[in-house]
């Protein structure tokens, strides 16, 4: 599972739903018109304690003197956190648009976000974000949502299968 995966998953699913542009936010690409949904990520791979989690397995060997060797796995559950802002022309617009992508992202992308192997652990409330740009006010809404991602890696390690010590007295 990676970022990049999380993050086109979530964009396009919630593109589809609103018919309204969903964009990443701080960039220099022009703006598209009210409304839209903008999104950041603001914490990336964040590995909680105890984390990863070894596992080790005997398998047969890829060399032909040797019987086993041993495969390492790594399981790790990092999670990242998006900060989701609806731009809106009205502060009623954006707080409703808000509504319908938080309820989107907690419930709607479940099932896929599980089979990507990711989950929604936590979403803040709906807060305000409107900010004043030069004599007019842009009227946003939002809220952040850390999710965990799985990620497995493996490794092959041989085994000494025989030692032989000569001593000698």
């Amino acid at each position: 599972m990676s970022l990049t995966t999380v993050r086109n998953l979530i964009v396009s699913k919630l593109n589809a739903k609103l018919s309204k542009p969903v964009i990443q936010m701080e960039q220099t690409a022009t703006k598209p018109p009210y409304p839209y949904v903008g999104y950041k990520i603001i914490v990336a791979g964040n590995s909680g304690a105890g984390s990863p989690v070894m596992t080790r397995e005997t398998v047969p060997s890829t060399d032909i003197n040797f019987v086993s060797d041993i495969k390492e796995t790594a399981i790790d559950q990092s999670t990242c956190t998006f900060s989701f802002s609806t731009y809106c022309a009205t502060k009623m617009e954006a707080d409703e648009m808000a509504i319908i992508v938080k309820n989107f992202v907690e419930h709607a992308l479940y099932f896929d976000l599980k089979d990507a192997g990711a989950v929604v652990v936590e979403i803040t409330a709906i807060g305000d974000r409107t900010t004043l740009i030069t004599n007019v006010y842009e009227y946003r809404s939002g809220f952040d949502a850390i999710i965990r991602m799985a990620t497995e890696t493996s490794r092959t390690v041989p085994t000494i299968e025989e030692i032989i010590i000569n001593m000698e007295e």
